[in-house]
């Protein structure tokens, strides 16, 4: 093996054998799905919430809630009719 390949297995034996890496590497991913899960938030969260209040229009048939039960144009439309109608 040459010299920068013995250093670079040696380099990654150190560091999975090292318990704090370990933890560190663990805190790291979890920083990055945090990160990832703020930004798909952040990027869709109105049309979340939009969704999730016409669906529960849908469900309750209530005034408070989205669209009110109509279900125009919702893609995820399960064929259930709403009993007020």
């Amino acid at each position: 093996m040459s010299k920068l390949t013995t250093q670079f297995k040696n380099a990654v034996s150190k560091f999975h054998n090292d318990e704090e890496g370990m933890e560190t590497l663990q805190v790291v991913l979890i920083v990055a799905l945090a990160a990832i899960a703020g930004v798909a938030v952040y990027q869709f969260g109105g049309q979340a919430s939009k969704w999730t209040k016409d669906q529960l229009g849908r469900l309750f048939g209530a005034e408070g809630y989205g669209s009110g039960g109509s279900g125009a144009g919702n893609s995820m439309e399960t064929g259930a009719q709403n009993p007020q109608q």
